[in-house]
């Protein structure tokens, strides 16, 4: 697509880069650097992201670099993320999980649970929702805690958000345009990454942090938390 700029993260230069392709884009870039697992990812500079304002439809080659992303044996799942020093965890501009509607079988099946399927195809919908504005039904959970929520509850939450969204039947292409047309009105460069699941092994993984000093101390000291079966 004209005037659309994606770079691989691997490649930013911490510095040359971080006016144009933003802050988390070069921080994951200089971690790739480094040698540490990153998941694939893309970013989008500014003046791609003005372009995606302007002419949301003309997004054909980009879709096509975003499926580049995806990885032998799972479905693609991405995140989309404005790249700034603003953005912070939990932030409004955030969707995660975007494609899990479309291949919502193909994840159960990675995932071994149809609930953990549903419960991030309930992340991508509630995240959609912050950015456009749109209230999320009073009976979405959004993040899980350790009770465990039935199938058929999960169901019937995806289905009330999608009428509120008025979503119908998407491919993953299509939740990919939703979400970026959706995150370009910040006017922010864009990283999109693929997703990983901390479901997908029961007891053996989960989300969490880590650090280098201790976050109330200053303590230099190798410090982390985890929650174990979850997503972010």
């Amino acid at each position: 697509m004209g005037g659309v700029i994606t770079r691989a993260l691997g490649s930013l230069d911490p510095v040359a880069d971080r006016e144009t392709f933003g802050d988390k884009a070069v921080l994951l870039g200089r971690a790739i650097q480094l040698g540490l697992p990153v998941p694939p990812a893309l970013a989008i500079d500014r003046a791609g992201v003005q372009v995606l304002r302007e002419r949301a439809s003309e997004m054909g080659d980009l879709l096509g670099a975003i499926e580049g992303l995806a990885e032998e044996g799972r479905p693609l799942v991405v995140s989309v993320r404005p790249s700034t020093d603003q953005d912070r965890p939990g932030s409004h501009a955030t969707i995660l999980d975007v494609g899990a509607g479309a291949a919502l079988e193909a994840l159960e099946a990675f995932l071994g649970d149809r609930g953990a399927a549903l419960d991030a195809r309930l992340r991508f919908l509630r995240g959609l929702a912050r950015v456009r504005g749109v209230g999320a039904t009073a009976s979405v959970r959004g993040v899980r805690t350790g009770a465990v929520v039935p199938v058929s509850e999960l169901e019937r939450e995806n289905r009330e958000l999608e009428a509120k969204l008025a979503l119908g039947p998407q491919r993953v292409g299509d939740e990919v345009t939703t979400a970026l047309e959706a995150v370009a009105r910040y006017g922010e460069p864009i990283v999109v990454q693929a997703m990983r699941f901390g479901t997908s092994r029961k007891g053996r993984s989960g989300a969490g942090t880590a650090s280098s000093r201790h976050p109330i101390t200053g303590e230099r000291l190798t410090f982390g938390e985890i929650a174990w079966d979850r997503q972010g």
